[in-house]
């Protein structure tokens, strides 16, 4: 069968059957794309120095134009008067950039340096363009990040791009409106390669009778006829590749709006008990292709690179690494593509993965890492309604529409990852090993916890239970290479989890300088060292504090005196680590808790024994229900004595699932009260407390109801808050740049 090249194949239907009507650009882009490659292929055997107003222009150009081995350096604007032009006559001076390119040339001749402008040479070959040649839907698009509106490519939101296309054509009440917003999300669902959303969208314009129906009906078969041919000519290649579809921040168990991805449980080898050693990205990273922890390794010092002991090994062993990712910790040398700084979608990221293995002659380790679609705030291609959640800035909280909007663009958008993975797993011959997995969570009691299944050709579907950690994630690929199928060596009772304290400069600055902020996020300061066993799990952060629950599954009432075995587990967090220059700014943090410490630690304890002082009151023999099972309930658990927490029967939410059931106890409904012999209702909740308190004195009869913050008033102790939060001042925060 002769090769084709499909991605070119495509461009050309796309532009032959008019699917670009209302996108002129895109034609001009793929006529400049030939001009430069002309031009390119005239200088092969020169050194290239690009002069780029921004990465964004340089990456492309190098992506889609220049070839590596080609592009020497790369100069971005403000670089210019630094860069050692006397070195660089030999080299050939490149302008890629529209934008600014005039004021590069100006500063260029003052250096007396021969230069060549892309954009100049494009209008002398009759490509006259009005902004970079990439960018063909030349709008503002909104960062990722900060939610800012910029003119960056590299911003680029195809989700955001067909939610308002879509969106315009729904309320659009009768052409040519409604027939041009549908040709647009034709051409956006073509952009990102979903075929499937494709043909939906192309059915519709043909059942309406739309102008164009005899070319869309055409140009679908075309795309038929193309991915027919993709999928025969990947059944003929046996190179035994490896692909990794990486499920950002999808907790365990929430595969269950995901059918075919949960589907495959009963196809695979699943991991139950998969654990990360720590619940962010790249540092989860570190562990799955070095080998190597966060806090023990100092794995913030290190690249995802050729290095590392696993990508050797593979490489080793014939494999060529491809990741197709946003991390900039992973080396450009195993990138898939150079431009993933942008919010590419997750379709596009398959594309080019199948474009890659047809174009492969190596044995392919490629690694799919979405994050757009099942990460806050979960943006994709089936969001519905009639809003759409931009935000993603760290450093702010949530009101309770953006929470609601936030938890259904979660629902929307993994049905629609189940979708493409779907679509996609259907390339993929047999021979392939596929590994489906997640790097961690987003819940506190559960963001350890992740997916991990494994599927390759004449394997056995089983079930492993025992904890496994991706620090034994190389051993676990070995085994599959090997065709191996007894997992015991690789699993154990417990796992290792820890992380540094946070060390984000312009995040920190941002806690520090709102209180308000600061006190609902203070927790997100502090690194740790912790252990997790099928029963439990057990934390120990660097101010102190300690948390402990029950693991999922679980319902024993959980105590110090049980987590005893997993707390000797945990190493001793290296004082010495903060004195790295990568905590300079967590330092700020670190000082401004001593500083509050100082001056309110001592009535921090006096709150926390009078609450256990209320308990000492009661009764030994006294059954005692708290009302509340969330965040409050877990903070005075471990806060009472092991004998107290004893006296605590039940806990009474609407919630079965709260926080505190991790705890092991019983959560109760307000109407089964009567069920439980209850002696006693002590109100868990600052917020509620008067409302709670007014509900209970009506329905809970002859039952003592103290309400927590009403007994410590009568003590003589006024809390404004929550007695575990702390209540930080101007006057404690340190910042030092």
């Amino acid at each position: 069968m002769k090769d084709r090249d499909v991605n070119e194949e495509l461009d050309k239907l796309i532009i032959q059957y008019g699917i670009d009507r209302y996108y002129p650009k895109f034609a001009k882009k793929k006529q400049a794309i030939k001009l430069i490659d002309e031009f390119v292929s005239r200088s092969r055997d020169k050194k290239a120095v690009l002069v780029a107003a921004s990465s964004t222009d340089s990456n492309y150009m190098q992506e889609e134009c220049f070839p590596s081995a080609m592009a020497k350096d790369i100069v971005l604007y403000e670089q210019i008067d630094e860069y050692p032009w006397q070195d660089k006559r030999s080299d050939l001076v490149v302008i890629v950039s529209f934008y600014g390119r005039k004021e590069a040339a100006l500063r260029l001749n003052e250096y007396g340096i021969p230069f060549f402008s892309i954009y100049d040479y494009l209008a002398e070959h009759g490509l006259t363009l009005e902004g970079n040649y990439y960018d063909i839907f030349g709008e503002e698009y909104c960062s990722y990040w900060d939610s800012e509106t910029t003119f960056d490519y590299d911003a680029l939101d195809m989700n955001a791009i067909f939610f308002y296309d879509r969106r315009n054509y729904e309320i659009a009440e009768e052409r040519p409106g409604k027939e041009m917003y549908l040709a647009r999300m034709i051409f956006d669902c073509i952009y990102v390669k979903d075929w499937e959303l494709m043909k939906r969208y192309i059915d519709d314009y043909i059942r309406l009778g739309y102008s164009y129906s005899e070319q869309y009906k055409e140009f679908a078969k075309k795309i038929e006829e193309l991915i027919s041919y993709i999928k025969e000519k990947l059944r003929t290649r046996q190179k035994d590749d490896i692909v990794m579809f990486w499920l950002d921040e999808l907790e365990f168990g929430e595969d269950k709006d995901m059918p075919y991805f949960r589907s495959l449980a009963e196809k695979s080898i699943d991991f139950l008990n998969a654990y990360t050693v720590t619940p962010f990205t790249n540092s989860t990273a570190k562990t799955l292709f070095d080998k190597k922890n966060v806090v023990d390794d100092r794995t913030y010092r290190i690249k995802i690179d050729r290095e590392c002991s696993l990508i050797h090994d593979m490489e080793e062993k014939g494999y060529r690494f491809c990741f197709y990712t946003f991390l900039t910790q992973v080396d450009n040398e195993i990138k898939g593509r150079k431009c993933q700084e942008r919010c590419t979608t997750f379709s596009e990221m398959c594309w080019d993965m199948i474009s890659d293995m047809l174009k492969s002659k190596e044995k392919l380790f490629i690694v799919l890492h979405e994050v757009y679609s099942t990460h806050f705030p979960y943006i994709s291609f089936g969001l519905t309604g009639e809003d759409y959640l931009f935000l993603r800035e760290k450093s702010r909280v949530l009101n309770s529409y953006e929470k609601m909007l936030g938890n259904k663009q979660m629902q929307e958008s993994l049905k629609y990852v189940d979708d493409v993975l779907k679509q996609y797993c259907d390339f993929l011959p047999d021979n392939v090993y596929k590994i489906f997995m997640s790097d961690h969570g987003h819940t506190e009691t559960d963001r350890y916890h992740t997916i991990f299944r494994i599927i390759y050709k004449n394997m056995v579907p089983q079930t492993i239970n025992g904890i496994f950690s991706y620090i034994n994630f190389d051993k676990l690929v070995y085994k599959m290479l090997n065709n191996e199928s007894d997992y015991s060596d690789i699993t154990a009772e417990y796992a290792q989890i820890q992380d540094v304290d946070y060390y984000e400069k312009n995040v920190i600055k941002k806690w520090l300088n709102n209180l308000d902020l600061l006190l609902k996020t203070d927790a997100f300061l502090w690194g740790w060292k912790g252990a997790i066993s099928r029963k439990h799990v057990y934390v120990r952060y660097n101010d102190g504090r300690e948390r402990y629950y029950n693991n999922i599954g679980e319902n024993e009432i959980v105590t110090e005196g049980k987590i005893q075995y997993l707390r000797d587990l945990c190493t001793p967090y290296p004082s010495d680590i903060i004195l790295d220059d990568k905590f300079k700014y967590s330092r700020n943090a670190r000082r401004t808790f001593q500083n509050y410490m100082k001056r309110n630690g001592k009535r921090q304890e006096e709150i926390e024994q009078a609450v256990r002082d209320l308990f000492d009151r009661l009764s030994k023999s006294e059954r005692i229900a708290l009302r509340g099972g969330g965040e409050h309930t877990m903070q005075l658990w471990y806060t009472l004595k092991e004998n107290q927490q004893k006296n605590i029967l039940c806990v009474i939410d609407s919630d079965k699932k709260c926080k505190a059931a991790r705890l092991g106890l019983k959560v109760i409904d307000t109407n089964e009260v009567y069920q439980e012999k209850i002696d006693t209702i002590i109100i868990s909740s600052y917020k509620n407390e008067i409302e709670w308190y007014e509900e209970l004195k009506k329905s809970a009869g002859d039952i003592l109801v103290i309400g927590l913050y009403d007994y410590l008033c009568d003590m003589g102790i006024i809390c404004e808050r929550e007695f575990y939060k702390r209540e930080y001042i101007k006057e404690d925060i340190v910042w030092e740049e």
